[in-house]
């Protein structure tokens, strides 16, 4: 089978890892074509043969540039379609979905293309882009949705034909991983990971932990963002200045979920938020706000990880402080994550897809 896999860049980011798990999985027995459209800050391998159509979109451009280079994008596709005959065209996300169901109009192809959405589309996508989506995702024969939460949104919409398909995680981890940088200085730490943004809530993780008692151990935020001068300014205003660390991006996350006390999420909004099953699959515990969409479709409550309440930062404090105090929960939840883990396991995921 010939594949064409679109996504806009693989930049660090949840669609763009999902784009590199994709690809190289399909691409270990079927001919893969991977195409972005800026390959500057390339974060993650592509699956397959990699084409970049250098047609980035820059934030804030004016509107007849744009519409040249979307314009432009579409060309290239359409060409690259006409020369290639894909079996099947997968967009990963709207930037991707929408030049690749215009191509497939142009070429008669529409019906080998499955779009994607993979967010949350009344909390992430604007209302234009909404109403574009409406219109166009009418037309496959199937789109994707990251989350049965993401799927009635768009069945709500009076869309047809709508696939929940989950983003996969990587392989459940029984090897031990060397301990972190900073192990030494901190035997027990809690971990967040994240882009440094509004929406990951790291400002009410925050809130949260300065009511946790000072014994608690200290709070590790990995990744880095707009907001991290925000948060810097937060810490020192809620007394955690010793007590938190933001060591920024790392290649080495699964070290950092391995050794940690816990996991903890705190987005306001989600589309399927790939750090949980991640954190699971390296046995560390996880408590999560129940945000649309995604984490109480992953997490059994008491079962596999504790789920509180959206934005109740009171409760996120206190289900830290259950998971601390009590190792032998700490154990079971971790034991359990690992067997949730596999059911998203990259081959089974992949096979759906092509399905």
């Amino acid at each position: 089978m010939k594949i064409i896999l679109v996504s806009n860049n693989l930049q660090i980011g949840g669609m763009q890892r999902v784009t590199s798990r994709l690809g190289r999985e399909w691409a270990k027995s079927h001919a893969v074509i991977t195409v972005i459209y800026d390959t500057s800050d390339q974060a993650y391998e592509a699956g397959g043969r990699l084409l970049d159509f250098k047609l980035p979109i820059p934030y804030g451009i004016p509107k007849p540039k744009k519409l040249w280079l979307m314009a432009a994008r579409i060309t290239r596709t359409v060409r690259l379609i006409l020369r290639e005959k894909p079996d099947r065209m997968v967009g990963i996300g709207e930037d991707a979905s929408f030049i690749l169901i215009i191509a497939g109009l142009v070429t008669g192809t529409l019906g080998r293309v499955i779009p994607s959405v993979r967010v949350s589309p009344d909390d992430y996508i604007p209302p234009r882009t909404r109403n574009r989506m409406r219109m166009l995702y009418r037309l496959p024969r199937k789109v994707v949705a990251v989350s049965g939460g993401v799927k009635s949104v768009l069945e709500s919409w009076g869309l047809p034909r709508v696939v929940f398909m989950p983003n996969a995680a990587p392989a459940v981890v029984n090897k031990t991983f060397p301990p972190p940088p900073v192990k030494k200085t901190l035997p027990r730490y809690i971990l967040a990971v994240g882009r440094l943004h509004k929406q990951k809530g790291f400002d009410l993780l925050l809130n949260a932990y300065a009511a946790l008692p000072d014994e608690a151990p200290p709070l590790v935020i990995l990744g880095d963002g707009d907001e991290r001068a925000a948060l810097t300014a937060l810490i020192k205003t809620y007394g955690l200045k010793n007590r938190v660390l933001m060591p920024g991006r790392t290649t080495n996350v699964g070290a950092w979920y391995q050794h940690a006390e816990m996991f903890v999420f705190s987005s306001r909004f989600e589309g399927w938020p790939n750090v949980i099953p991640e954190a699971m699959a390296h046995g560390c515990p996880v408590v999560s706000f129940a945000c649309p969409t995604g984490p109480d479709e992953i997490i059994q409550h008491g079962k596999n990880g504790l789920l509180v309440k959206n934005g109740d930062v009171t409760g996120l404090a206190k289900a830290m402080a259950t998971m601390l105090d009590d190792s032998k929960l700490r154990q079971r939840l971790a034991t359990a994550g690992k067997t949730r883990a596999a059911d998203f396991a990259i081959d089974r995921i992949a096979h759906q897809w092509l399905k």
